[in-house]
């Protein structure tokens, strides 16, 4: 099944699976022209049985090919779709310029002038790869598709390599930067209890009293030098 309608509804076929299927059809069938054509028109549904349904009120007796042309005609994308790569974009192209060899509409000699000039006009979603390819400067001296192909396909696998490093640093730093506060987070733990420990000392240690009768401070001492203080007391009591 086919209807025309993007993104491919579940069960349907992509234009050109489908266009692939429907011409194998028509060329290699032995069934009538009247058959080949109602097959195709069982295969339609939607935007793209409207545009058949058009073509057979304006000739009646359209040949199946006629159709299959129509429908490329109205849903074949010229340009390259979101987030498909430069290479396949370059794929889909390739087989709509052998198509238009075989019709004669373009010559075979200028196949290749034809192929860049397409890809600088159609692949809109990748012009930095076409500079870094210098597409447009090697438009007088173009290079066969094997060759394009094989350059695109390099250039994609170095921008895929460059974002999964990129990615990997990334995550190096963002690493680092969680060992660093995990480590300023257990430095100031470790301050917070040494401070505790010292508060609590202080609390229990008992004090001695500095300076003049009016004026005492209490100042905190040791409990050896408390008992020491107690000591003294007592043999001067004894005395």
């Amino acid at each position: 099944m086919f209807s025309g309608t993007l993104p491919t509804p579940a069960g349907e076929e992509a234009l050109e699976h489908w266009l692939e299927q429907a011409r194998l059809m028509v060329e290699e069938s032995d069934c009538s022209i009247k058959e080949k054509r109602r097959r195709i028109m069982e295969c339609l549904r939607g935007p793209a049985l409207s545009v058949v349904k058009a073509v057979r009120t304006a000739e009646a007796n359209v040949t199946p090919s006629k159709c299959l042309d129509a429908i490329e005609s109205a849903f074949g994308a010229a340009e390259s779709e979101k987030n498909e790569k430069l290479s396949d974009f370059l794929r889909r192209l390739e087989q709509s310029l052998t198509k238009v060899v075989s019709k004669g509409g373009i010559p075979a000699s200028r196949v290749d002038v034809a192929r860049v000039e397409q890809l600088l006009r159609g692949a809109i979603h990748s012009d930095l790869m076409l500079i870094q390819l210098k597409i447009r400067e090697r438009k007088q001296n173009p290079p066969k598709f094997l060759e394009l192909l094989a350059e695109i396909r390099a250039e994609e696998e170095y921008a895929a390599a460059r974002v999964k490093l990129s990615t990997s640093v990334h995550r190096v730093h963002a690493n680092k930067e969680v060992d660093g506060r995990q480590t300023e987070i257990l430095t100031l733990k470790a301050e917070i209890k040494e401070l505790k420990t010292l508060f609590a000392t202080m609390k229990t240690e008992p004090c001695q009293e500095v300076g003049d009768d009016n004026d005492t401070v209490p100042v905190p001492v040791s409990s050896v030098e408390f008992w020491k203080c107690r000591g003294s007391s007592a043999e001067e009591t004894s005395v």
